[in-house]
């Protein structure tokens, strides 16, 4: 089974509630309290389940990335700048590979919108076409900023 927090607080010596404080960084913990949580999740090998997190906190964390091609090297190239960028905001990524079939990239765009897998700001953006196509539409948009 599983361990839970009230697990990783037996191990610490701290209630409950002082575990969920270190997890979710709310109100004052001291640094020695702080250690001996981490250090018990480790010992017993416990770590926070995302999806019940999100659930409670009606917030996911996650961010749904659609790209035509997994096997391009200039997406797989755009995929871990993504991942990268959102590991530093803590967001976790969902890879979704449309295969350059509209029908299926459609499916994504629903699922990840019905599931709120997006950013905050409920953006989702395409990565369609080749470097070279790309680097085009940039220099266009930039050069019609005023």
């Amino acid at each position: 089974m599983k361990p839970g927090i009230k697990d990783v607080a037996k191990v610490a010596g701290v209630s409950p509630t002082t575990v969920s404080r270190v997890l979710n960084n709310r109100g004052y913990i001291s640094e020695e309290t702080r250690k001996k949580v981490y250090d018990a999740m480790e010992e017993i090998n416990y770590y926070p389940n995302e999806i019940a997190r999100a659930l409670l906190n009606n917030r996911t964390y996650f961010v749904g990335v659609i790209v035509p091609t997994v096997t391009s090297p200039f997406h797989g190239e755009v995929v871990e700048q993504i991942e990268y960028y959102l590991s530093q905001k803590n967001y976790k990524m969902l890879l979704c590979n449309s295969k350059n079939q509209m029908d299926t990239e459609k499916a994504y765009i629903d699922t990840v919108s019905y599931t709120h897998l997006t950013l905050p700001t409920k953006r989702i953006v395409e990565i369609q076409g080749d470097a070279e196509t790309i680097k085009k539409k940039k220099t266009t948009t930039k050069t019609k900023k005023k």
